[in-house]
């Protein structure tokens, strides 16, 4: 799959270099989208050599204005 079916078929503004946050348990982290594996985002944290598999909908927000990483 590809980050545009991603993007299609789940309405999310999935494309390589977003910036997201997650909002694993207790944790917030920050990233970017690195590229897709199957229907899952391949996202590497801030700090992580190592990227990890996210599922696009789930506790994932799409930042669209650089001051929501400040907050």
């Amino acid at each position: 799959m590809s980050l545009k079916y991603i993007a299609d078929n789940y309405k999310v503004p999935a494309v390589r270099g977003q910036r997201v946050i997650s909002h694993d348990g207790m944790r917030q982290r920050t990233g970017t989208i690195i590229g897709a594996r199957g229907q899952l985002l391949r996202v590497r944290f801030d700090g992580e050599d190592d990227s990890e598999l996210v599922h696009p909908r789930r506790k994932l927000d799409y930042v669209q204005d650089a001051r929501k990483l400040a907050s």
